[in-house]
């Protein structure tokens, strides 16, 4: 789960395939909250985009034991 706070940003994902990546832009505003879950976050590396404005971010994670 993650709460983007401050500015617009612009949050990448993309996941390989034969020849490259598949590719998917997710605009999210100010106070945005997002879940990452199932396939997504299985198989999709994600990455905010380079800002010039300061963001801030909560982000909640939980980790597999292997």
């Amino acid at each position: 789960i993650g709460l983007s706070l401050s500015a617009p940003t612009t949050f990448r994902l993309r996941r390989r395939k034969p020849g490259g990546f598949e590719r998917r832009n997710v605009e999210l505003p100010p106070r945005a909250l997002y879940l990452l879950s199932g396939e997504v976050r299985r198989e999709w590396e994600h990455s905010i985009a380079p800002m010039d404005v300061t963001r801030r971010s909560i982000t909640f994670r939980t980790i597999a034991a292997q």
